[in-house]
């Protein structure tokens, strides 16, 4: 999709892929890492591919419920921020909802089925942040 866009070349992808293949990386973040493509750009084609929304964190509403299913240790380690819980589903922003490994860890650690929407990694890693820096002072406040 990136290379229909005009946004890299089959040379670039052919070149970040060996990259990333070496690295064991995924192909996206070795690109956004190179300056090839915005991490925005890679996060909207992620969604566009994967049919799964995309969120903007700036104007998303984290519920500490939700966030309390996983430890702040978790989500940095998945990059995964836990947005909203229904019923037996978490919803939770991630970089690569294609990463079999890190869905079925994050359902074993929170105990729920997993639901990923696609958000930067910038805006993830600065959400998580934010988000158990909040939940803290709440929870110190009780």
């Amino acid at each position: 999709m990136l290379v229909e866009a005009g946004v890299v070349s089959w040379e670039q992808v052919r070149h970040a892929s060996a990259e990333a293949e070496q690295e064991r990386l995924p192909l996206g973040q070795v690109l956004v890492r190179d300056g090839l493509v915005l991490s925005k750009d890679m996060a909207t084609v992620t969604a566009l591919h994967t049919g799964l929304p995309m969120v903007d964190l700036k104007n998303e509403t984290v519920d500490t419920n939700a966030l309390m299913r996983l430890s702040q240790d978790v989500a940095r380690r998945y990059l995964a921020l836990p947005v909203r819980e229904n019923d037996e589903h978490l919803t939770v922003a991630m970089t690569d909802p294609t990463d079999l490994q890190a869905l079925q860890d994050l359902a074993a650690y929170s105990g729920y089925i997993i639901d990923p929407v696609i958000a930067t990694p910038e805006d993830i890693e600065e959400h998580i942040d934010l988000a158990y820096r909040l939940a803290e002072r709440e929870a110190t406040k009780e």
